[in-house]
């Protein structure tokens, strides 16, 4: 059912995780890099999904491995493009300043507690690029 957590989706039988996560790893790095091409990602690209990362996709595709490849496929392409870990302050000059999101520490469950407060957010001071790059941002440096 879908109201299984990770833990129990893929610890029911022990050492199952860890064979489709490993399953996982090996069809993602067959597969090419957009449906289109036939180049592969290279090793320290397929390096920056982490196992928990693997975990999400399985289970967002109820352990499907070749549907939860997919799904890591369009997500390393993103972070291929976007590349999130690379974003600095100077890349966001005016959106951050603005201080509409901020990461507001843990809830008791340990989940990361996000504020924006919409009153800060003056959408026509900068682009939409630099607004994403912003939200990203305060993602990966924040809350991930």
């Amino acid at each position: 059912p879908r109201s299984q957590t990770m833990a129990d989706g893929l610890g029911a039988v022990v050492g199952t995780g860890e064979i489709l996560v490993e399953q996982f790893r090996e069809r993602l790095a067959q597969l090419p890099r957009t449906k289109k091409g036939d180049q592969k990602f290279e090793p320290e690209e397929l390096a920056t999904i982490s196992d928990s990362d693997c975990k999400r996709f399985l289970q967002a595709r109820d352990l499907k491995v070749d549907e939860a490849a997919d799904m890591g496929r369009c997500a390393l392409e993103w972070r291929m493009r976007i590349q999130p870990d690379k974003l600095e302050a100077s890349d966001v000059p005016i959106a951050l300043p603005q201080g509409c999101w901020r990461f507001a520490g843990h809830a008791r469950d340990g989940r990361p507690i996000c504020l924006a407060k919409a009153a800060l957010w003056i959408p026509s001071a900068y682009t939409l690029e630099e607004y994403n790059k912003y939200v990203v941002r305060s993602y990966f440096t924040s809350m991930a």
